[in-house]
């Protein structure tokens, strides 16, 4: 039996890990971002999702921090998502990517 791997989401988070200029809190709400994602480039999840996965307050506001900085640096953008067949949630981008 063989299982699927995420290559885009593993280059992603290798990105995000390596730019000096996003904190570590950044850090650890990007790797839990790349933890909810499937096969796919949008992570189903939000905020709250994402403060409860990093064993914090569900309405910590400091997540929200962190993705403001992801996306301020291109690496996330929001994907609100058109019904059953497109998700809602944060779509994984590369700083430059389709530019």
């Amino acid at each position: 039996m063989t299982t699927a791997t995420n290559t885009y989401r593993d280059h992603w988070l290798q990105a995000v890990t390596d730019e000096m200029a996003l904190s570590t809190g950044t850090c650890l709400v990007a790797t839990a971002i790349a933890d909810s994602l499937g096969l796919g480039r949008v992570a189903p999840t939000n905020w709250q999702k994402l403060n409860a996965s990093l064993g914090r307050d569900r309405r910590n506001p400091a997540v929200l921090t962190s993705i403001s900085e992801l996306q301020c640096a291109g690496y996330l953008e929001r994907c609100l998502g058109t019904g059953w067949a497109h998700t809602e949630g944060w779509r994984l981008t590369l700083p430059g990517e389709g530019q």
